[in-house]
């Protein structure tokens, strides 16, 4: 068995199952760790064993070292556990660039999610171990609460996100403002926050500005993310964007800051509002209009 040696890849309990020429198969676990409040895996979750699936193949089938530049995404149902199994296909090979499709499937081999991922060669060195120092917190219990999201900030994400350590810090411009920290686990081999945790963090930004300012339950159907540098100064920070609000879907645009202020991606987000209701149990102090004793 191959022995992954990414940080963020082994939080996400990935193994490889198979290598071929030009592709990859690998399998993760999808316990309630790996899921959102519907008891299904998390779209971040998602996303990041096909990014990761997709960056293995360049290394164990051609022997390229690479970081993903772009991916976009399409979400055709539900993941639900216990396991995904994820397979990434050679479309292109140039001498800069690679071109995956990944295919990511539930237990049963139904068909979830499809990404095109495009990766560029790097020679990055490994980065050592850095030490570690929190700056994000929960709010204490008597802090006020906000007016707008009737919660008090900063206030953790529940389940895989708050895995994540992501943290919602309040409405800012028109749009729900996020973060995360560089915590180890999060990070990639060379020291900078993992592609799968930054997207995570913007899943989390779209998905969370619908819940707390447009009391919807949504659902990620596509995405697209663009990585411009790589964020190794945190905090990183999320800022979304509402860019258009049909009946059924949300459309929203969300930029990523890291710790100085510079960009390190930029997401367009497709959100479907769904009727599903809440599985799994919320933390005792995740508290809004969506999840109240209405429903």
């Amino acid at each position: 068995m191959y022995d992954i040696r990414d940080p963020f890849a082994r939080f996400l309990g990935l193994e490889v199952s198979d290598v071929t020429e030009t592709g990859l198969i690998t399998a993760a676990p999808v316990d309630e760790n790996a899921c959102n409040i519907y008891s299904i895996a998390h779209g971040g979750f998602v996303y990041a064993v096909g990014h990761v699936t997709a960056a293995l193949a360049a290394q164990l089938c051609l022997g390229r070292q690479t970081v993903v530049v772009d991916t976009s995404s399409q979400y055709l149902c539900a993941l639900r556990p216990p396991e995904v199994q994820t397979e990434a296909f050679l479309v292109r090979s140039g001498r800069e660039l690679l071109v995956y499709r990944t295919e990511i499937r539930d237990a049963r081999g139904a068909l979830c999610c499809i990404q095109t991922v495009t990766l560029k060669g790097v020679s990055y060195p490994e980065a050592p171990a850095t030490d570690f120092c929190q700056t994000i917190f929960p709010a204490p219990a008597d802090a006020p609460v906000n007016p707008i999201t009737n919660v008090a900030h900063p206030r953790i994400s529940p389940h895989f996100a708050g895995r994540c350590h992501i943290y919602n810090l309040g409405p800012r411009e028109d749009g729900l403002y996020y973060a995360m920290e560089l915590w180890p686990h999060l990070c990639n081999l060379y020291g900078a926050l993992h592609g799968g945790a930054l997207y995570t963090l913007a899943d989390v930004a779209a998905g969370g500005t619908a819940t707390f300012l447009l009391s919807k339950r949504p659902v990620t159907v596509a995405s697209d993310i663009h990585f411009l540098r790589s964020a190794r100064q945190g905090p990183v920070y999320a800022q979304s964007r509402l860019i258009r609000a049909g009946k059924q879907l949300l459309f929203y645009r969300i930029d990523l800051t890291d710790g100085s202020g510079e960009p390190v991606a930029m997401a367009n987000f497709v959100l479907q509002s769904v009727n599903f209701a809440p599985v799994l149990p919320t933390a005792k102090d995740f508290k809004s209009k969506v999840f109240s004793s209405e429903e």
